[in-house]
């Protein structure tokens, strides 16, 4: 029935984002030289997209310092984001923090793989990548790869 997919997917182990909730550690993020910080709501369709690429970005970068706030859970917390940085406050944000003030931020579409990959380069040097995704490992945009993949005819 599905053989018309092109990809064949193995199961990977998936690193959790680390997550911020409360005050301290709100406060130890506004204290460190450089921190990402990547508000998210589980009820958006975007944010979830975004939450995708992130995802990916952090597996690629393990070291970047990058926090997670699910702002349905965390409404206090990312208030007090909004009011410390200035930053208006949207879903999905990404808010990157230099010593506690903010010196990038992005929100829906601005968040892209392009955007996360400068991040890195321009705010964290050479941040490490790690391996290559798998050349089989199905991209992000399935529907728009499958659009492209030259189709078969049905038998």
């Amino acid at each position: 029935m599905f053989g018309w997919w092109p990809w064949k997917r193995e199961a990977r182990p998936v690193r959790a984002l680390p997550e911020c909730g409360g005050q301290s550690d709100l406060d130890n993020l506004f204290q460190r030289d450089l921190a990402m910080i990547f508000k998210h709501s589980p009820a958006c369709s975007v944010s979830w997209a975004a939450h995708a690429l992130v995802a990916r970005f952090y597996a690629r970068h393990p070291l970047f310092p990058l926090y997670v706030i699910s702002v349905t859970a965390e409404r206090e917390t990312s208030r007090r984001i909004a009011q410390r940085t200035g930053v208006v406050h949207e879903s999905p944000q990404i808010i990157l923090l230099r010593r506690g003030v903010a010196v990038s931020t992005a929100s829906h579409g601005e968040i892209t793989s392009d955007y996360l990959a400068g991040l890195a380069a321009s705010h964290f040097g050479h941040a490490p990548v790690a391996e290559e995704p798998e050349a089989n490992a199905a991209p992000l945009d399935l529907v728009t790869e499958h659009a492209r993949a030259p189709h078969r005819e049905s038998e």
